[in-house]
């Protein structure tokens, strides 16, 4: 459990955030972050040093992976590729991509309940938007672990950069 997890269960609500605000800064990263952040870390690390037919091989196994989630946890997507004719087990390889149909802000916006996973449990979903900086915030759901995923990958990428 991450230290965020357990002082929501530990703190009541009113009082997360000032409390937030002064002790959050002062505790390590490494314990700020969690588990599911430094081996993401560590992945993406050794995973840059790989060569081409490795990459290849992960991007498949994942697009497959995420194609089949999306189908039997997303209705939104179970729909489209429906739609479109696609099974998850269609996907053979990463050129098959183009066979995915799109999905657009509108959709997305229109139909939001439709596009989040019935296999995650209502109380480990947080709401969450864009910035807004195309004219209108799109609002989605994600998970405690979407999040440290991202910060992960960006976190990542700028010290790739030497920032």
């Amino acid at each position: 459990m991450t230290l965020v997890n357990l002082a929501r269960k530990l703190v009541p609500k009113p009082l997360r955030a000032p409390i937030k605000r002064r002790l959050y800064p002062l505790v390590p990263l490494r314990w700020r972050m969690g588990r599911k952040y430094w081996e993401l870390k560590r992945f993406l690390s050794e995973a840059q040093w790989w060569d081409r037919e490795r990459i290849e091989a992960w991007q498949l196994d994942r697009l497959r992976k995420m194609v089949k989630y999306a189908y039997e946890n997303v209705p939104g997507y179970h729909f489209l590729y429906d739609n479109v004719g696609i099974k998850p087990d269609d996907i053979i390889t990463l050129d098959d991509v183009r066979f995915l149909p799109f999905t657009t802000r509108e959709l997305l916006r229109d139909n939001q309940e439709d596009f989040v996973s019935k296999s995650l449990p209502p109380g480990k979903l947080r709401y969450t938007t864009t910035g807004g900086s195309t004219g209108v915030p799109l609002g989605f759901y994600q998970t405690l672990t979407n999040r440290y995923m991202e910060k992960a990958f960006m976190d990542t990428g700028w010290e790739w950069t030497g920032w």
